[in-house]
């Protein structure tokens, strides 16, 4: 029995045999830790000592008052209080090093599960004030408002593109960006946040597979143009100084190319609608319009031609015998509706 003095078993060594047996008279021996210098003179068994492994946390009784002045986690250990918590642990009073707040009555395994990590912020801030000039996630914060429901907010500069904060941002915000070059920065000075939505639903056509109309666009391989993805800015240059407004929509004149400034235009809701890769387009004589922009063309009502192709049950048959109609009122030059006759003046290259 006495071989086992001396031997080490993953982080105990046996140190001697317990004085006492237990009932059925089976040996017990004492150990040291060899991770935090804990001796047991009460002895155990054999069979647990070996359990104790040297990867494996220690959880063994020591001198409490050792930790005080050494940090854990985010925290300095001042002292060692008087009471414990209800379930009897010892609590410790602490400082913390993010945000210098003295707690009163935190458990050692808290202070382990915390960091410094700069990425994380604090969450017992009691002095706003004393959060201006750090910086948190990519955001240094500048100063403190209040917003309408007497929340505090942080006006904050954004560390990436420069952008101020100017509404105010939360610390739970700030939290969850960073400073990783590999991460788009989306804080540009939108002049309309109007445009800034129709900037993210052509982000979400071309790259959210979840949308509903990603089949229609990015499932085809429609993309948006790398100068317009990587600098939003010039998205926006491109916008203004081609016509942009708000209430009109971003059209593509090739339905099979990207969104780029060489294939988009601004056009109005009614416009954008009819040249969508559902539209049926009719080409002749080198001008392309759907059957409601040849209706309008001809003076008819927008569903004239529509009503038509309904009425044929091979569908290719109809969309001849439409484009032979507005073929034959083309080489007249002009057509008649309700008993007068009209000029075709509208027939032009501009898109209606």
């Amino acid at each position: 029995m006495n071989d086992n003095i001396g031997k080490i078993f993953g982080k105990y060594l046996i140190t001697g045999i317990a004085k006492k047996r237990d009932t059925n008279n089976h040996i017990k021996y004492t150990f040291r830790c060899l991770k935090c210098g804990y001796e047991d003179n009460n002895g155990t068994y054999i069979s647990n000592i070996k359990k104790g492994g040297i990867k494996s946390e220690c959880n063994h009784p020591f001198n409490p008052y050792d930790l005080i002045n050494k940090q854990i986690g985010k925290y300095l250990i001042l002292d060692v209080l008087n009471q414990r918590n209800n379930n009897g642990n010892i609590v410790y009073k602490v400082k913390c090093l993010k945000c210098g707040k003295i707690v009163n009555g935190i458990r050692l395994d808290s202070m382990k599960k915390t960091s410094l990590d700069d990425n994380i912020t604090c969450n017992h801030i009691i002095f706003p004030e004393k959060m201006i000039g750090k910086i948190i996630g990519k955001y240094k914060i500048l100063d403190i408002i209040k917003d309408n429901n007497n929340s505090t907010k942080y006006i904050a500069q954004c560390l990436k593109c420069g952008f101020i904060t100017t509404n105010g941002i939360t610390l739970n915000s700030m939290k969850y960006s960073s400073l990783d070059k590999n991460i788009k920065c989306n804080h540009i000075y939108w002049k309309s946040e109007i445009l800034f939505n129709k900037f993210q639903g052509m982000k979400n056509r071309c790259y959210d597979i979840n949308h509903d109309n990603y089949y229609r666009y990015g499932g085809r391989g429609i993309k948006i143009c790398d100068e317009w993805l990587n600098k939003p800015w010039k998205f926006q240059e491109w916008a203004y100084e081609n016509g942009y407004q708000d209430g009109l929509s971003i059209d593509r004149i090739n339905n099979d190319e990207d969104y780029c400034p060489e294939n988009c235009r601004w056009v109005t809701l009614s416009e954008n609608s009819k040249f969508q890769s559902t539209s049926i387009i009719i080409n002749i004589n080198g001008i392309s319009d759907t059957l409601h922009g040849w209706s309008i063309r001809l003076g008819f009502t927008p569903s004239h031609f529509y009503t038509i192709l309904e009425k044929f049950s091979d569908k290719n048959e109809g969309l001849m015998y439409i484009y032979n109609i507005i073929t034959e009122i083309i080489n007249k030059q002009e057509f008649i509706k309700n008993g007068k006759i009209f000029p075709v003046f509208i027939i032009t290259n501009k898109k209606v």
